[in-house]
């Protein structure tokens, strides 16, 4: 996955460069798409997520899986269900719940119990672990996008990486993950973007941006956040809301 320009990405827009090159990042915190997929079911800023958790175990056991608990410091109580050929994994984040699956088998049954009870929770997702290309409208920028876990890393949530060719040079990467910790919140957050200082001040970022935003949007999330705001200019022309150290934007 590593690039083999040795040009130093800019992480800002208008800031000065990091001292770690995308290379070197890439090359540490490899994603490993294996094929599993993960829900998101968010209960908004005050809901409540346990209440789910409670009945999902119980739906679970009602279709004869095998159930185990676990405490985790980072995500307190975790099931582990299994049967014969497939597992799941469920895990409370605040107002989120995260459901974690190997086979499509339990998705069609989770989605089903999902849609059951859709109008107490404010919207689920999903993203699929896998590798997936897309192009730019208007554009001769192709888009590749691995999402995975990070190898080597026990975290439970995914991330997602992109990086933009043009004319077969890579001119733009972003990084995703899908969990807000300052906030307690579930949703993706940019947690890095950088584009080559080349193809800065002809609207190229702003058209990548918006390719990563229609790609959270075509997965069913309700809202994208970004963790650096130093460029508030470029993210406000966006439409993200600023805050101190952090800016999100809703989706209508």
């Amino acid at each position: 996955m590593s690039d083999s320009n040795d040009y130093r990405m800019y992480p800002r827009l208008n800031e000065e460069p990091l001292t770690l090159s995308w290379k070197n990042y890439t090359k540490n915190y490899e994603i490993k798409a294996d094929g599993h997929s993960t829900f998101f079911v968010d209960y908004g800023e005050f809901g409540e997520a346990n209440g789910l958790f409670t009945s999902l175990k119980k739906w679970f056991e009602e279709n004869q899986y095998d159930i185990t608990t676990e405490s985790n410091d980072a995500y307190g109580e975790i099931l582990n269900i299994s049967s014969v050929s497939e597992s799941v994994i469920v895990f409370p984040l605040s107002n989120c719940l995260v459901i974690r699956f190997t086979k499509r088998t339990s998705e069609e049954g989770i989605l089903n119990y999902l849609n059951g009870r859709s109008l107490e929770f404010e919207s689920f997702a999903m993203i699929e672990h896998i590798e997936e290309s897309f192009k730019i409208k208007q554009t001769k920028i192709l888009a590749k996008c691995r999402t995975g876990t990070i190898d080597g890393n026990i975290e439970l949530l995914p991330k997602t990486f992109m990086y933009f060719r043009n004319d077969r040079k890579v001119i733009a990467k972003a990084l995703l993950g899908y969990y807000a910790g300052e906030m307690n919140d579930c949703a993706p957050t940019i947690e890095m973007f950088e584009v080559n200082p080349k193809y800065r001040g002809h609207g190229i970022g702003s058209k990548i941006h918006a390719s990563v935003e229609n790609w959270v949007r075509n997965h069913d999330f309700s809202r994208i956040r970004i963790e650096d705001t130093r460029s508030t200019g470029f993210w406000r022309k966006m439409g993200y809301e600023i805050d101190i150290d952090e800016g999100v934007k809703y989706f209508n």
